[in-house]
């Protein structure tokens, strides 16, 4: 937590990772964590750009919507996780394209 601002500085200067393999996993933005509707629907406007944004930061890369889950998806649905590893490194290995898309698994 000491270096969390620092890390958060580093994060924010990377502005494309070229055709870095990349998978980012979302959380499911149908399970609430206790805000009013209203608070949680721009909260999860702003969350979907963000995750949208990270995902654009790669010509390489995906978006998985992990149904299901909260905001730890390694927690919900840790299948998700093992195969996005999983694809990612056959990526790096291979050469191999990831499929530059948003899904819903």
């Amino acid at each position: 937590m000491h270096a969390f601002r620092e890390s958060g500085k580093q994060v924010a200067a990377v502005t494309t990772l070229h055709a870095l393999p990349l998978v980012v996993l979302s959380h499911d933005p149908q399970v609430g964590i206790g805000f009013p509707p209203e608070v949680a629907a721009e909260g999860e406007k702003r969350w979907n750009a963000m995750q949208e944004e990270l995902r654009g930061i790669s010509t390489n890369s995906k978006r998985v919507i992990a149904r299901g889950s909260e905001h730890y998806v390694e927690s919900y649905r840790a299948e998700l996780v093992i195969e996005a590893i999983r694809e990612v490194f056959t990526a790096a290995e291979t050469g191999k394209t990831i499929t530059a898309a948003t899904s819903e698994q």
